[in-house]
């Protein structure tokens, strides 16, 4: 099981700066990640050296962290009752959203999708299954800040890596 040092030393990896040619207008790295409780609280963040500078604060960020939760577990509102069906049962199954903040900050919030060890307790004695908690209690979130100018693609790619980091320690705990 991971614990706080742990969990800071795993969110730090997805700030690592990406290569030079990944890079679009000189922005290398996301701002900040952060471990949400399913309230969409902030458990443990860390943070590039640019947060704090300007108008992106810390407190900011925990605001922007309870309006991604809010977006992520909401279902949009849309007017045909289609879509509006189509969109939540999309949600349902994504585990993921992204969201701008405004032209300049954009997120990714994803659900961390750690399994726990199931024993049936039929005749199959021995037989264990993954189940994910479903309980929303149980749930924990990332989410990674970062610039317009950083790529999408690579901002989703490093929460997956970080998610499922997070997965394999937190394996069994519930």
């Amino acid at each position: 099981m991971l614990q706080t040092k742990q969990i800071s030393k795993v969110l730090s990896q997805g700030l690592k700066p990406i290569p030079k040619e990944l890079s679009t207008n000189g922005v290398s790295e996301p701002l900040s990640l952060s471990l949400l409780s399913h309230s969409g609280l902030p458990l443990t963040t860390v943070s590039s050296h640019s947060v704090g500078d300007g108008s992106l604060t810390v407190d900011n960020l925990k605001i922007y962290s309870l309006l991604a939760m809010s977006h992520f577990k909401e279902p949009g509102t849309l007017e045909e009752e289609e879509e509006e069906t189509a969109n939540k049962k999309l949600k349902e199954e994504s585990n993921w959203a992204g969201m701008a903040i405004d032209k300049d900050l954009h997120l990714i919030i994803q659900k961390v999708e750690y399994a726990e060890s199931i024993t049936n307790g039929g005749s199959n004695e021995g037989n264990e299954q993954k189940g994910i908690p479903e309980n929303s209690e149980n749930s924990l979130y990332v989410v990674i800040f970062y610039k317009s100018e950083f790529p999408h693609a690579i901002a989703k790619l490093k929460i997956d890596n970080v998610c499922n980091a997070l997965a394999e320690g937190l394996k069994g705990y519930n």
